[in-house]
């Protein structure tokens, strides 16, 4: 019986213990989507800066990682980005509007956060 309660008494403080660090890496998470975003709008200026233009809504952010086929073949292009750099902490690829719903008069960037789910309070925008 005293055994029972041993590990009755364990397992109660195991699951406490499990529940405190289930979100300890969201702080992180959301700290690394912010840094992120600043390193995605800065490659979007020199694309800009490069193409005259910034990349439509079709194009989206893979237009730093690749060549868009609505560029003209005359006009200068190189990959500002690694695929991976255009992919948020939670695994998602980062949103992108032109012109934006937030920022309306540039374009918004930004993570849909851990839920994975646009409009929530989790999600990450430029600012």
């Amino acid at each position: 019986m005293e055994m029972m309660i041993v590990l009755g008494i364990i397992a109660l403080l195991v699951g406490i213990g499990a529940t405190m660090f289930t979100n300890i890496d969201e702080p992180a998470n959301r700290q690394a989507a912010k840094a992120q975003l600043g390193t995605i709008e800065t490659a979007l200026r020199a694309y800009r800066l490069a193409t005259g233009v910034l990349p439509t809504n079709a194009d989206g952010l893979k237009a730093l990682v690749e060549r868009p086929a609505s560029l003209p073949a005359n006009t200068y292009w190189k990959s500002l980005l690694k695929p991976s750099g255009i992919i948020d902490p939670w695994g998602s690829p980062y949103g992108y509007r032109n012109p934006g719903l937030r920022n309306t008069g540039g374009y918004d960037v930004y993570s849909i956060g851990g839920d994975h789910k646009e409009g929530t309070e989790d999600d990450v925008y430029n600012e």
